[in-house]
């Protein structure tokens, strides 16, 4: 599941089985299309990517999420849950993910 420039969402009570990679990846969404004549990258701002709108992602609850056979590629940065955006308030709020007892994650 990829969240990717979202803002104030709620991820929870998902169960997320058979990735390779990340379960849960919340990221930024660099956009380079143009935009619509009355929008000129409203929310999101041109000075981080020149030549992109780019929409950061923030204030996120991500919570109460199950996982198993997560992690399946072996790379040390695959794991349940990833996030890749800059320091924000509000903030966002991770909780323990709940992990079945035959799960086959990399460590």
């Amino acid at each position: 599941m990829v969240i990717a420039g979202g803002r104030n969402d709620t991820i929870i009570d998902n169960r997320v089985r058979n990735q390779g990679s990340w379960g849960i990846l919340v990221v930024p969404f660099p956009d380079a299309g143009p935009p619509p004549p009355i929008a000129h990258c409203e929310g999101g701002a041109t000075t981080v990517l020149p030549g992109f709108c780019y929409y950061d992602s923030w204030g996120h609850e991500v919570t109460r999420n199950r996982f198993k056979n997560v992690g399946l590629f072996a790379n040390a940065t695959n794991r349940d849950l990833a996030e890749v955006s800059a320091q924000h308030d509000p903030g966002r709020a991770r909780h323990s993910p709940t992990r079945s007892p035959r799960r086959c994650s990399a460590r």
